[in-house]
């Protein structure tokens, strides 16, 4: 789904009409002027250029719609973009798209901040982690994973929204939820050609953003590839670090069971004879014996992510 979206269009004269506007703020000799568009919930920031006749407006559509942005399906967002190209006496269709985001949220079995600390890298881009989640800068834009159910009871929803959400989505805050967004700062560059806000709702264009979407989710590396032992006496102080090792093989591409072998093998012989060194190398291979690993991280959600966005 699509949420917050900035667009901007050359317009001449006076084509655009701010009577359905407030005014927030002005530039240097008017330079621009800047109005708040409103429908009961957050508003729409548009701004006049009037320096270069152009007109720019953004804004998170879900919450100007809905009073959320817990789920924004595409007739809500056709809607809500004839709504204020109605109020403005502007076509926001044929409008520019300089930023706009694709998301999904999903429910999940584990708890949230579990399933989010166990997600790592994302090559080329850089991690930040904060209360919520964490978020991977790349050069064009980024891409965030987050508690969503944290989110929702931080934005102490009114009881009728709640209820809206759960009649319309099945979505409350008693539930494991997390959400995934990638944004496109300069989505230009990104799809390699100017976009319109019409290419936003059109089927094959949304197939292309989904795709993206699980795409980049399923580069991050995660951990959690590693089984724990079902019998609690494999699980001790000799087993303890190596599980550790497995899961950081998985980010960082090394073999654990070559690497001690290689750090055995560099210990001195004055410290460990040849003996020795075996002995530790058999000890090595029991304990790595008594760890599974997976293919894919119990903490993946990529199959939760692909069956959301089939739901628009």
């Amino acid at each position: 789904m699509n949420d917050f979206v900035k667009v901007s269009k050359i317009i001449t004269g006076n084509d655009a009409d701010f009577s359905d506007c407030t005014p927030l703020s002005r530039g240097y000799d008017d330079s621009y002027i800047r109005y708040n568009l409103f429908k009961g919930y957050t508003p729409i920031v548009v701004q006049q250029n009037n320096n270069i006749n152009s007109l720019t407006i953004a804004g998170n559509f879900g919450m100007f719609w809905n009073g959320h942005n817990i789920a924004f399906p595409y007739t809500d967002f056709r809607s809500s973009l004839c709504y204020v190209s109605e109020k403005l006496n502007v076509d926001l269709f044929k409008f520019n798209v300089d930023q706009f985001d694709q998301s999904a949220i999903v429910i999940v079995e584990d708890s949230p901040d579990t399933i989010i600390s166990n997600h790592h890298k994302l090559p080329g881009a850089q991690m930040v982690t904060y209360d919520n989640g964490k978020t991977w800068k790349y050069p064009f834009g980024k891409a965030s994973l987050y508690n969503a159910t944290k989110r929702m009871k931080d934005m102490k929803y009114s009881k009728l929204i709640k209820q809206q959400i759960f009649e319309r989505f099945g979505i409350s805050d008693d539930q494991n939820l997390i959400r995934f967004e990638n944004k496109y700062n300069k989505p230009g560059k990104t799809f390699n050609s100017k976009l319109t806000v019409e290419n936003l709702l059109k089927p094959e264009f949304i197939e292309v953003c989904n795709r993206d979407l699980i795409n980049t989710y399923i580069s991050i590396m995660k951990t959690g590839i590693v089984n724990i032992p079902d019998n609690k006496k494999d699980i001790n102080s000799a087993t303890l670090p190596l599980i550790v090792l497995q899961e950081l093989s998985a980010i960082y591409g090394f073999d654990t069971k070559e690497l001690l072998r290689q750090r055995i093998k560099a210990i001195p012989p004055a410290i460990l004879s040849n003996d020795d060194k075996k002995a530790r190398q058999r000890q090595v291979n029991h304990n790595l014996k008594k760890i599974q690993s997976s293919t894919t991280s119990r903490y993946d959600i990529s199959g939760f992510l692909e069956d959301s966005l089939l739901v628009r």
